[in-house]
């Protein structure tokens, strides 16, 4: 986590397990790192709690449509000190 603050803000979507691994499929395909036998539940159950505790923006992605959650990490984006925002082609 260290390593991710030091590139930058942290941005944590927040979504439920089951739309996670809809979403996701096959986690070999995905290029997802895990322990060797370790699940997709218990890699979330690992990582969640600590996005959640380090990241620099929170937004919940339930019921959103993705236009709706890059507004809301735009805006939570623009509300930290020291943070610049353009936009890149």
């Amino acid at each position: 986590m260290a390593h991710l603050k030091s590139l930058g803000p942290v941005v944590y979507l927040q979504i439920e397990l089951e739309p996670l691994k809809a979403r996701l499929g096959n986690l070999a395909e995905r290029g997802v790192l895990k322990m060797p036998g370790q699940t997709i539940d218990m890699l979330y159950e690992e990582r969640r709690p600590l996005y959640e505790k380090y990241a620099d923006v929170v937004v919940s992605t339930a019921g959103m449509t993705p236009d709706q959650v890059v507004a809301l990490v735009l805006h939570g984006l623009r509300g930290m000190s020291g943070c610049t925002l353009r936009a890149t082609n």
